[in-house]
């Protein structure tokens, strides 16, 4: 047995044992308007359907931790907008096809959302800042390798110059702005999915965590192997 899930108007008010509602009945806390649900239910009822008039007899029943999976109505409904055949939203089961999701899911990610964003903030500010003043340092500034090629006057050298450079610019760029891209399109996911609620929009979010992730694996996987060969060109030179 479980407890009764109570809503009004559309509206949840909690999971309660059977002999605290028969109690509220009796003390004007629940209306007989009311609606309950728990589960073996085959769908909503009435609270005097369930328990009749509010001098019937109480019966035992165990309280769980139903409420605590509640999803919040995101506005009040009329009674008759209830199905009486269908169980409550937060009792639906997620599966690859469903559009509802577990009220905790949801939140779990809105509260991780903030700080994917202020991380997202950070690395669009800090990789801005450093590609800037890199440009800057190339194009203004210059370097005596970029001078000698220039000056050399060896069309092959500048152009073979101009493509490496803008080689290892591009790839500076990329290693900065691709992680900045995919955290900020994971925030802007989770933000859709408070939204609509939606299997497919937590699938869009999650899937933009997943590659963030995997760059920067790839990235550990490539810094290791660089400092293997490091080491291992560091012992050979000796």
């Amino acid at each position: 047995m479980s407890a009764y899930l109570v809503t009004r108007e559309g509206q949840e008010l909690g999971s309660f044992e059977a002999s605290q509602i028969q109690d509220g009945l009796k003390t004007g806390r629940f209306l007989p308007t009311d609606w309950a649900w728990r589960e073996g239910m085959p769908g909503w009822q009435g609270l005097t359907e369930i328990f009749g008039a509010a001098s019937a007899p109480k019966t035992q029943a165990h309280s769980s931790s139903l409420s605590a999976l509640v999803r919040k109505s995101t506005g009040p409904k009329p009674p008759d907008s209830i199905n009486p055949y269908a169980p409550p939203a937060s009792n639906v089961v997620m599966t690859r096809t469903s559009g509802e999701l577990p009220f905790a899911v949801i939140e779990e990610l809105r509260n991780t959302r903030p700080w994917v964003m202020f991380i997202a903030v950070l690395m669009w500010i800090i990789g801005g800042g450093f590609l800037i003043l890199l440009m800057y340092n190339i194009f203004f500034v210059g370097n005596p390798a970029g001078r000698n090629v220039f000056n050399s006057g060896s069309l092959v050298s500048m152009v073979s110059y101009l493509v490496g450079l803008g080689l290892g610019f591009a790839l500076v760029a990329y290693l900065i702005i691709h992680p900045a891209l995919k955290l900020t399109r994971y925030a802007l996911n989770i933000a859709r999915l408070s939204k609509t609620e939606s299997f497919s929009d937590l699938v869009a979010a999650l899937s933009e965590q997943r590659r963030f992730w995997r760059f920067q694996g790839i990235l550990c996987i490539a810094y290791v192997g660089f400092a293997l060969l490091l080491f291992i060109w560091t012992l050979a030179v000796r």
